[in-house]
């Protein structure tokens, strides 16, 4: 069995979009809870812009077809 991880996909669709980048920006500053843990993407404890930054950073990257 192979396990992909993508750190920043956020919407799990298995790439890093704009629409991942679209999902951090409207939880900016919010609190994490169980419907949005995922869009703190570098584990500090809230969303913020350095969430959105390591993001940008991997915009287009992908994982191989399962």
């Amino acid at each position: 069995m192979r396990v992909g991880f993508l750190a920043g996909d956020v919407n799990r669709n298995r790439s890093i979009t704009a629409a991942d980048t679209a999902l951090i920006n409207n939880g900016l500053a919010q609190l994490l809870s169980p419907s949005n843990f995922l869009l703190d993407v570098n584990l500090s404890g809230s969303i913020s812009l350095s969430d959105l930054l390591l993001v940008r950073t991997n915009l287009s990257k992908l994982l191989p077809a399962p």
